[in-house]
């Protein structure tokens, strides 16, 4: 689907220019281009695979590899695979609420709430 170029400034500022799955910046002007350094694509928060529609509530930017990667999943869920798949495993602690969190912490957690801390894992880096 093709975007207005209104539609995509819209929606790079959206999130800052950075990634919507991940917080990587990305840049404007490599919008769609695969081997760039900050390429992006338009991404659907829930794929029209499993419902989802062309709204504009429902779209994001997204990296290029979050955006392959994530495939058909929702953001939502896609962001709990994140969570495992690079903040648990190398054993990082977000301190929330003068909690220090650790990964079995989190691997107890219901995956809705795991995506609530993604924003602090974000800031913790």
């Amino acid at each position: 689907m093709p975007f207005a170029v209104e539609d995509l400034l819209t929606l790079y500022e959206k999130t800052g220019g950075r990634c919507y799955h991940c917080g990587k910046h990305i840049v404007w002007k490599n919008y769609g281009s695969v081997r760039s350094r900050g390429a992006w694509e338009v991404d659907r928060s829930n794929p029209r695979a499993i419902g989802g529609t062309n709204r504009f509530s429902n779209l994001v930017p997204s990296c290029i590899t979050c955006n392959r990667e994530k495939g058909v999943q929702t953001s939502r869920q896609f962001g709990s695979l994140r969570l495992r798949a690079e903040d648990l495993s190398k054993g990082r602690r977000v301190k929330k609420l003068g909690k220090n969190l650790t990964p079995n912490d989190f691997i107890r957690m219901a995956p809705a709430d795991r995506a609530f801390y993604r924003k602090e894992i974000r800031a913790f880096r």
